[in-house]
């Protein structure tokens, strides 16, 4: 199954996505993808789902990683959790 292009960008996304090149643009899309890929079939029911999930985003964050680099990555995720935090949906760790 594809992500459909009409479904929501998360809006720690869409608010760094506009300094992206469009080949930044079709790795992102694979990224999103093949996560999605990943974690589409898998059942909150599942003992294992939280390991699931969190061994194909850490995976999905290396390639990010790799293919933006360190800096960039290390931008993403305080952006992201910042916005996160924002929103109420994290709390932050003390």
């Amino acid at each position: 199954m594809e992500i459909g292009p009409d479904q929501a960008v998360p809006a720690a996304v869409a608010s760094f996505a506009k300094d992206f090149t469009p080949q930044d643009i079709s790795v992102a899309q694979q990224l999103r993808q093949a996560f999605f890929d990943a974690v589409a079939n898998l059942s909150p029911k599942d003992p294992d789902f939280t390991a699931k999930w969190n061994a194909a985003q850490k995976e999905n964050d290396e390639l990010y990683r790799l293919y933006y680099g360190k800096d960039r990555y290390l931008a993403q995720h305080r952006k992201a959790y910042t916005e996160s935090f924002a929103n109420g949906n994290q709390q932050p760790e003390h």
